[in-house]
C-alpha cells in the first residue's frame, strides 16, 4: 500500500485542497518486476466531520489496514469545516 499526500488546486473553490490516497500496491510480481491487471481500483471516498481534517481517517482508524485487506483505493480530501459546499467563502447565517 502507499500513502500519498498532496495538495489538489479545486477550480471550483480557488484555492488548494489537502488529499490523502491510500493506493494498493502491486502484489504480483513476473521476472521481478510487479504487475497489476488493467482494471480501475475500487474506490473509496471517505468525509471527515466538523472540526477534522483529511488525515482523521489515517490516524484516528484503522483504514490502511482495512484498505490493504480488500485491495481497496481510499481517496480522503479536505472540507476545511465547510460542509463540503463548493462556495469560495464560507455563509454563516447572522442573527438578531
Amino acid at each position: 500500500m502507499a500513502l500519498i499526500q498532496m495538495f489538489l488546486m479545486s477550480q471550483s473553490l480557488l484555492r488548494t485542497v489537502p488529499v490523502s490516497v491510500i493506493l494498493p500496491a502491486d502484489k504480483m510480481v513476473i521476472e521481478g518486476r510487479p504487475v497489476r491487471e488493467d482494471k480501475p481500483y475500487k474506490t473509496l471516498y471517505l468525509l471527515h466531520g466538523i472540526y477534522g481534517s483529511n488525515m482523521d481517517w489515517i490516524h484516528g482508524t484503522n483504514i490502511y489496514r482495512w484498505a490493504e485487506e480488500r485491495e481497496l483505493a481510499v481517496i480522503m480530501h479536505s472540507g476545511d469545516n465547510m460542509f463540503y459546499i463548493d462556495q469560495e467563502k464560507p455563509h454563516f447565517p447572522s442573527f438578531p
